[in-house]
């Protein structure tokens, strides 16, 4: 047993036995025995916390108030921060008590570099746990505060200011909740928490980001300035993470801040989000209601110079356009506009460039040139998520190229940095859905159906109704692959039910796989009568790929109906769209489909 000198074989054996494993346990309870006798073994304290506990209790009194005010810090302490929460009269013992401290293997130093101070660290972060639990809330409001200053005064980071401070607030407030300095202290808490969450965001760690607004707005009186429009952006994180509830409620917050505040911009602002929020989780969203919203916003936010909100604005605008109403060049030249915004703003443009990437995508740009435009975005990349959104769908365009093994490595490259990064939504939403179709592509409808499960698990947790509809259907196109029809049939009822009326995509999905159920089974008329909505709901977009799909999927109800020639010509169609979109997988197996029907 390492550090075990100076004790006997059967006190070491004891020792062993009494800790059960607990390499700390082990350790403290020999510091223990040294510092009192072998004789305590008899009544070992019952838990590692309670040991520890015993061995502050032994200390010098000098000792244990330099331990609680490094507790205090944290668990790694500059000695020039505990110097500073220390009075004059005991500054001249400082050194000699961490000497006592580290001899006693409480806290040991950290080797410093040339450009930084002395620090040192808790040899354990349960030893600091233990050393914070002792202090009073009393002292622990008046230390984080003085802390707080003295960390302020060094310029150093928002968040760790914003916590002390937040921190001296929370104690002072249970304490003396009358107390004058706890609103000041809110103010202050809230204002470094807010810039730190605002920072976060700009560098979309959106995480961080609804952790510190979340605290900020917390904090920060109703009558704050800043409040309205902070609530507003966390409102924006907690949906970007999944979060659609939480983000209906904060921004509904939002609004009635604006608005007893009188800030009109900010009102509109946030009714604009909650809009785009409604268009994922109501059962009848008005996509037009956005719209008359931001044509009455624009030009205010023009003249104010708002570029934030001016991107945010083109954005949401561009994904009505392209996204529901499948217009996609509509959405891509919406999305460079929003892009030119956010390059004005500051803020992490990532978002951005996963609308232009998918307008791209899913658009009637062809492969080549859009392969092109997605380089240029990586290079305009700021950050982690911004790559990743980028990758997700170059990968699909890598696949309908003809590069499908590059086009499954780059999605799996987007998919983990999203799980790393914890971007759960982007995760279906993005690589997901792209990596589905590259499957599909490839012939391999079993893959193609386990990460459409996967990526209808998310959208029915977070409520998003229209990307469920469409990957459902998506889901039931891969199961009638695979020839399993009861399935494909029970997906495809939930893909009707979701569909938002005003979703295009969403409309001709589930009719395209339906019809092609209902001619296997027993109902060629009503097949053939869906298949054609489907194929006139699609032919009213410029989304080349899908449209060529739905044209397939028409000429797979005539084949079935053994109207082979009649097949023939929407299959030739199908092809002429492929070979427009620069699909080359696709034109192919069209191709092969029109051969096979030939010899029909």
């Amino acid at each position: 047993m390492a550090g075990a000198i100076g004790v006997s074989d059967e006190v070491r054996s004891r020792i062993v036995q009494a800790a059960e494993g607990n390499a700390l346990f082990v350790e403290q309870l020999h510091a223990y025995v040294t510092e009192v006798s072998a004789e305590a073994l008899e009544s070992v304290p019952p838990s590692i916390e309670a040991l520890l506990a015993s061995r502050l209790d032994r200390l010098e009194p000098s000792e244990r108030t330099l331990l609680e005010r490094a507790a205090i810090v944290g668990k790694d302490f500059r000695r020039a921060a505990v110097l500073h929460l220390s009075p004059p009269e005991e500054l001249a013992g400082l050194d000699s008590g961490f000497r006592a401290l580290e001899r006693k293997g409480l806290v040991h130093a950290v080797r410093p570099t040339a450009l930084e101070e002395e620090t040192l660290r808790f040899h354990h972060v349960l030893i600091r746990d233990v050393s914070y639990a002792g202090v009073t809330k009393e002292l622990r409001a008046d230390l984080h505060a003085r802390h707080a200053a003295w960390l302020d005064q060094r310029s150093e980071s928002d968040e760790l200011i914003g916590y002390h401070l937040e921190q001296a607030h929370r104690y002072l407030t249970e304490l003396r909740p009358g107390d004058a300095a706890v609103p000041q202290l809110a103010v202050r808490a809230g204002a470094k928490l807010a810039a730190a969450g605002i920072r976060a965001w700009k560098r979309a760690d959106t995480s961080a980001t609804v952790n510190l607004l979340g605290r900020a707005v917390a904090l920060l009186p109703a009558e704050s300035d800043d409040r309205a429009e902070l609530l507003c952006e966390l409102g924006i994180a907690q949906r970007w993470l999944g979060d659609f509830k939480g983000a209906e409620t904060t921004l509904t917050q939002a609004i009635e801040t604006a608005s007893a505040m009188r800030d009109r911009r900010v009102e509109l602002r946030s009714r604009i989000e909650l809009a785009h929020a409604h268009l994922f989780s109501e059962s009848e969203p008005s996509a037009d209601a956005l719209l008359e919203l931001a044509e009455k916003a624009i030009p205010i936010f023009e003249e104010l110079g708002d570029d934030r909100a001016l991107g945010r604005t083109w954005r949401h605008v561009g994904f009505i356009r392209g996204g529901m109403q499948g217009r996609l060049a509509d959405w891509q030249e919406a999305a460079e506009r929003a892009l030119t915004h956010y390059r004005r703003s500051g803020w992490s443009a990532s978002g951005c460039l996963a609308e232009l990437a998918a307008a791209l995508f899913y658009g009637p740009t062809r492969v080549p040139e859009a392969e092109q435009r997605c380089e240029e975005l990586l290079h305009e990349a700021t950050d982690r998520a911004g790559r990743a959104n980028v990758l997700a769908f170059m990968a699909g365009l890598k696949a309908l190229g003809g590069g499908v093994e590059e086009g499954r490595r780059l999605v799996l490259e987007a998919a983990t940095t999203y799980e790393e990064i914890g971007e759960v939504y982007a995760l279906a939403n993005n690589s997901g859905r792209v990596l589905s179709r590259i499957e599909m592509l490839a012939g391999d409808a079993a893959a193609a159906e386990r990460t459409s499960r996967r990526c209808c698990e998310t959208f029915e947790r977070v409520h998003d109704r229209a990307a469920l509809s469409s990957q459902t259907a998506e889901l039931a196109d891969a199961l009638y692959a695979q020839a399993r029809y009861e399935e494909a049939e029970s997906w495809l009822e939930l893909a009707e039910k979701s569909a938002p009326r005003d979703d295009v995509n969403a409309q001709y999905s589930w009719r395209r796989v339906k019809a092609k159920l209902l001619a296997r089974t027993g109902s060629p008329g009503r097949g053939e009568e869906l298949a054609v909505q489907a194929t006139r709901l699609a032919g009213e977009t410029d989304a080349l790929n899908d449209y060529a799909v739905v044209l397939l999927d028409l000429a797979e109800v005539l084949r079935l109906a053994d109207r082979p020639d009649e097949a023939a010509g929407y299959v030739e169609q199908a092809m002429d769209l492929f070979e427009r979109k620069g699909n080359v997988v696709s034109t192919i197996a069209a191709r092969s489909l029109l051969d096979q029907l030939s010899v029909a």
